[in-house]
């Protein structure tokens, strides 16, 4: 878990509000899949969020039931 939260912490493209999203996901048990300038991609098994730079929470393209 510590790697993760070095992870966020090394992305300095991230809005604060985009932080407190990933770190609200983390918590509940998502791993961070990716990053770039618009959003952040997080991943619990089939289960795909993405972070926008508001801070909304979305779920990803590829979650399927």
């Amino acid at each position: 878990m510590k790697g993760e939260t070095n992870k966020l912490a090394a992305l300095p493209s991230l809005t604060e509000a985009q932080r407190l999203g990933a770190e609200a996901l983390k918590r509940e048990g998502f791993a961070l899949d990716g990053a770039d300038g618009a959003v952040v991609r997080m991943k619990r098994g089939n289960d795909y969020r993405i972070v926008r730079l508001d801070g909304s929470v979305r779920r990803g393209l590829g979650a399927k039931r």
